[in-house]
């Protein structure tokens, strides 16, 4: 688990943070739009609403040193749960790598959306920002393909990658509006 933070805040909430969670086993990953200033109470809610109320209760999980996920609170609920909480050490941040990696990927899609500005009008003129992308950005990364993970891992059928996972889309012709064509391959240039 890890942090995007300095974005531009976006949608309703004014979101400004965004927690990124990873799964070793199937190289996917949650995107969870939140606030900065968002107390180890509303993380842990964060966590338990779209983390373990989905996939379960995990066995391991990997942090680094955020007093949100040091705090009694977090280390009390894992006891309760019976889940091992380790953190990634200090300037070696190879130690959680896939999340670091992770990271990066989203801090730059993140980052190209925030730094200009970018907005999506859909095709009845509602404008869209980084929030509302999100699960966008979320699918093109969990439905590209990774080395080891050949199937999906919910499945165990062969993995069927979505119109924008990274490397899949190609320029297509539509009767679509120009700007929902231009969305895939934004996000995917993104990736």
């Amino acid at each position: 688990m890890d942090w995007v933070t300095g974005l531009v805040p976006g949608s309703k909430e004014n979101f400004n943070s965004c927690l990124i969670i990873a799964d070793r086993f199937s190289k996917s990953m949650n995107c969870l739009p939140c606030h900065k200033e968002e107390t180890a109470m509303d993380t842990s809610l964060l966590f338990l609403n779209n983390i373990i109320s989905t996939c379960g209760v995990p066995k391991i999980t990997i942090s680094d040193r955020d007093p949100k996920f040091t705090s009694e609170f977090w280390t009390n609920l894992y006891d309760i749960l019976g889940t091992k909480l380790e953190f990634s050490t200090a300037y070696h941040p190879q130690t959680d790598g896939l999340a670091e990696r992770m990271l990066q990927k989203i801090e730059e899609i993140l980052g190209e959306f925030c730094a200009y500005g970018t907005e999506y009008k859909d095709h009845e003129g509602d404008t869209h920002d980084w929030v509302t992308l999100l699960l966008a950005v979320q699918l093109a990364y969990n439905t590209s393909q990774h080395s080891t993970t050949e199937k999906d891992t919910c499945t165990g059928r062969e993995r069927v990658e979505s119109p924008i996972a990274c490397g899949s889309l190609e320029e297509k012709s539509s009767d679509h509006p120009p700007h929902s064509q231009r969305f895939p391959g934004n996000v995917q240039e993104g990736l």
